[in-house]
């Protein structure tokens, strides 16, 4: 009885808690932090480059929203393909005995105790590194995605990759890290929140590189970067 309660209490005490910390978790969300910096840097930089020579006459500002409308739909598709997973993880455990590749089973009401959801958070983070390569080749082969951004989608392989997996390790996360997309060209430039890109100004022009939070409306983990004006 002893041990029930308190698996119970380890499981509440867990549950989307951002102050919780596996130390030993290679992409726990200071590491992500590290990484995502490490693609604006350096993918991201090799990408601006290469479409900048590919096409002279694109403005920058043309350049930089091609490149952040990538991540934010790897962010978007990731999202997806993670409740895609945890719905499919669900459905295994619930129902064992459910063809579930062709289940009718409605799961958008199953409620499942702290201890399962807790293990069940875990499946995903645990094989996050071995799947992010899939769910990035899967993205990288959405035909809605060539035709949405048309040839230099499949130009920018690298950059493309390294978002994707990023978003798909951050998603895999309890709780997910996330992209802070609140802020708005006009809106004013907040200095604790966007470092500045070329230029300063009261108001932000374009967002270049979004601000990373550890949770949805959590703190801030790393600052983005925008244009001022």
């Amino acid at each position: 009885m002893l041990l029930r309660l308190s698996e119970l209490a380890g499981a509440k005490l867990y549950k989307d808690n951002p102050n919780i910390v596996d130390l030993s978790d290679p992409n726990r969300p200071a590491k992500l932090k590290d990484k995502f910096c490490e693609i604006y840097s350096n993918e991201w930089t090799d990408a601006y480059q290469k479409l900048s020579e590919s096409k002279p006459t694109r403005s920058e500002e043309k350049i930089i929203k091609f490149l952040l409308d990538i991540l934010l739909e790897g962010f978007a598709y990731c999202t997806q393909v993670r409740d895609i997973q945890r719905e499919g993880l669900l459905k295994v455990i619930l129902y064992p005995m459910e063809d579930n590749g062709n289940s009718q089973v409605k799961m958008e009401n199953v409620e499942i105790n702290d201890i399962l959801a807790r293990h069940l958070a875990e499946v995903p983070k645990l094989s996050g590194t071995m799947t992010s390569e899939q769910v990035a080749k899967a993205f990288l082969s959405k035909k809605d995605m060539k035709d949405k951004f048309g040839p230099d989608f499949e130009t920018n392989e690298k950059y493309i990759i390294q978002c994707v997996k990023m978003c798909w390790l951050m998603q895999v996360q309890t709780p997910p890290v996330c992209l802070d997309l609140a802020a708005k060209p006009g809106d004013k430039f907040d200095n604790e929140i966007y470092k500045e890109y070329t230029k300063k100004g009261k108001k932000i022009d374009f967002i270049v590189w979004p601000p990373l939070r550890r949770m949805a409306g959590g703190d801030l983990i790393e600052k983005g970067v925008a244009q001022g004006k």
